[in-house]
Order: structure tokens, then sequence, then C-alpha cells
């Protein structure tokens, strides 16, 4: 199954090659889904490893917002303050903090 999703790893003759080509691949499709977010100003209240695959899917949505006006402080989490951890702004940095936890590949 995991062929259909990253064909072009049957391409690959080396493991460590072809992990550190998931490693990118993942890392890109996730920050592609991000972006394309932040373009209709989604907010994603928890985005971290639990809540994407490696896909560059989430997988949980949890609460989640849309802001009408723009607002880099924007934070739809109400357990965190706004301007912090889980706000607009912080989105690329928690995906960069995620594609560091998948750093092993």
């Amino acid at each position: 199954m995991f062929y259909l999703y990253f064909p072009m790893l049957t391409l690959c003759c080396f493991a460590a090659y072809a992990l550190s080509f998931l490693g990118s691949e993942v890392a890109e499709r996730t920050a592609s889904l991000v972006a394309r977010w932040q373009g209709v100003g989604f907010t994603h209240v928890v985005l971290n490893t639990d809540n994407m695959s490696i896909l560059g899917l989430s997988i949980d949505y949890g609460p989640f917002g849309f802001f009408d006006a723009f607002d880099p402080s924007y934070t739809r989490n109400t357990t965190d303050l706004p301007g912090r951890r889980y706000c607009f702004a912080y989105q690329p940095y928690n995906l960069q903090l995620s594609a560091t936890s998948h750093s092993f590949l």
C-alpha cells in the first residue's frame, strides 16, 4: 500500500536515499496543505504531529476557524492566548516543529 502513495520510491536503489526522499516529500506535502489553508484564512487549532499524516493530510481538525479580516494573531484555540503558539501567524512554525519530529526519516 505504501507505494500507492509514494510511487517514486520504487525507483530508489538505496534504503537511506528512499528514507531521505520520503522525509522531504512528507514535509513538502504538509507545507503545501498549510499554505492552501492560510490562503483562505483557515487556522488549525492544534497543528502538530498527532493531527497530521505522512501523506500531507490533516486527520483531525478538532476546533478550527476562519477569520473574516486578516489578523495574524487570530487564535481559534480557546486554551491559547491570541498571538501565541497556535495563532494563524505561527502555523508555518508549528509545521516546522512537526517536520523536526519526522527527521528520523
